[in-house]
This record gives structure tokens, C-alpha cells and sequence, in this order.
């Protein structure tokens, strides 16, 4: 790599691909019991070995844990996962990219 250059962020291939993901934020210490939960719904956008990039309509915030679920037509049973948020950006359209990480 020559001086200057930038390493590639990501490390797998990412492939379009939209399937329908619901899941809820896992909560943390610092969440107060009376904190509104609300759940997450979205369509991926792509997937890669490394994880998925959902489109949402609100935000996740950077390194939540996510218990997720996702829906493969055809079957009748969603695959579980659990996953962290890696990066979240928003669109010109007001909706959000969210980047998150497989970790199980």
C-alpha cells in the first residue's frame, strides 16, 4: 500500500439483499426501568458474512446490542441473531442506514 492510501473498511462482500428484520434494543445499565422500548423494524438493504445493513425509520444509537430476527420468505421460522450497531447514517429522506454487526 503506498503512503497515503486508505485500508478498505470492510472485510467481506457485501450483497444486495432485502429481507424484513425486526428485532429490540438489549438494554443497558444506565437505562432507566420507565424508558419507552420500542421495537425495530426494517429492511435490510444488503448483507455480508460480517453483518447487515438495515433501513429504518429511526435511529439506533452506535454500539447498541440488538437481539434481531430475520424473516427468509418461504419459511415460516425467522432466523435469530444478535447483533451490535456498528455506524448509523442518516438519509437525505430523513430515513436511516444502520450498519450491524453479527455476533452470534
Amino acid at each position: 500500500m503506498k503512503r497515503g492510501e486508505r485500508q478498505p473498511r470492510r472485510q467481506h462482500t457485501r450483497f444486495p439483499c432485502s429481507l424484513e428484520l425486526r428485532g429490540s434494543k438489549l438494554e443497558s445499565l444506565r437505562v432507566r426501568p420507565d424508558e419507552p422500548k420500542h421495537p425495530i423494524r426494517g429492511r435490510t438493504q444488503n448483507i455480508s458474512q460480517g453483518g447487515v445493513c438495515l433501513l429504518n425509520n429511526r435511529s439506533i444509537p452506535t454500539s447498541s446490542l440488538v437481539r434481531c430476527e430475520i424473516e427468509v420468505p418461504g419459511n415460516r421460522v425467522a432466523i435469530p441473531t444478535l447483533m451490535q450497531v456498528a455506524w448509523t447514517q442518516r438519509t437525505p429522506t430523513g430515513t436511516y442506514k444502520i450498519g450491524l454487526q453479527f455476533l452470534l
